[in-house]
């Protein structure tokens, strides 16, 4: 009798265990700056004085730069900071980005 007692109480216990998944912030900004720089009309991403100061002291592109992300439980919000080329369509650019990124999540 002890042991399917002890079966129940295991069982039951797993059935309570539920498994997460979560994203550091520095994961979402890379995917999310892969994305963006896939978008035609996007010459850069501007990532303000600090981060044009420690480009000078590094060899490759920081693909992050621009990007500010909070990492919710079951969102994210996302700032980007692009440079536009001139003369292109900002709100085609700007939707073409956002679908682009949040299609980069759902697949």
């Amino acid at each position: 009798m002890a042991v399917n007692e002890t079966n129940t109480a295991v069982k039951s216990q797993e059935n309570t265990h539920q498994n997460t998944l979560t994203f550091e912030d520095q994961v979402i900004k890379k995917i999310a700056g892969i994305a963006a720089n896939e978008i035609k009309g996007i010459l850069s991403m501007s990532g303000g004085f600090m981060s044009g100061l420690t480009d000078r002291f590094r060899s490759t592109e920081d693909i992050t730069k621009g990007i500010n992300a909070e990492v919710g439980e079951k969102q994210v919000a996302l700032d980007l900071k692009v440079i536009v080329e001139y003369g292109k369509n900002v709100p085609a650019i700007f939707s073409e980005t956002v679908n682009n990124v949040k299609n980069q999540f759902t697949r």
